[in-house]
């Protein structure tokens, strides 16, 4: 299906978010550019959501987390949300695709699937986000985020396997909860 078709049908889905999301674009033109010209597969409503998630964080933390970068677009519209916030994109990356995934829970996906480069993601990045306030750690986030992240803001997981994404959102409930029990 091509993308006009695409938004079209979302728009007639949502048409409420379609207007904000057109309000928005107005008003951010890189939003509009981001979902266009990027490579990737956040679609402008996630994009649109994510950006505006940000803003919306009262959270004193300047880290911004996303686990699952791909090629790097949701990246670009966190990093533009992030810009305008004074924060920062702690983006973490396996760039060799998803983990041995568990046929039952995740029938769809196979080891290796959503794999990407490096070399992709940078070009995306600097050309369509703010790669100078992007942290980029490559490796499994199961292993490399505990070792980067204390406190957070936004939290962002596109990992897609059940098992990493339960394993992923207990250590973030736990970060949180320890920073909400020390003010």
């Amino acid at each position: 299906m091509n993308r006009k078709i695409k938004f079209i049908i979302d728009t007639l889905k949502h048409p409420k978010l379609a207007c904000k999301i057109a309000f928005d674009a107005l008003k951010q033109p890189s939003l509009l550019t981001i979902s266009r010209k990027a490579p990737g597969l956040c679609s402008i409503s996630l994009g649109w959501l994510i950006y505006n998630r940000v803003l919306k964080s009262s959270h004193k933390s300047r880290n911004i987390i996303e686990v699952g970068a791909y090629k790097g677009k949701s990246t670009c519209f966190l990093s533009l949300a992030a810009k305008k916030t004074g924060r920062r994109v702690k983006s973490f990356e396996l760039f060799s695709g998803l983990p041995t995934a568990d046929p039952v829970l995740d029938p769809r996906f196979r080891k290796g699937d959503m794999s990407s480069s490096l070399e992709i993601y940078e070009s995306t990045v600097s050309t369509y986000g703010y790669r100078e306030i992007v942290d980029l750690v490559v490796g499994d986030a199961r292993q490399t985020l505990p070792s980067e992240i204390e406190d957070f803001c936004v939290a962002f997981l596109d990992v897609d396997v059940y098992d990493v994404t339960v394993e992923l959102l207990s250590f973030l409930i736990k970060i949180s909860q320890a920073n909400h029990s020390n003010p």
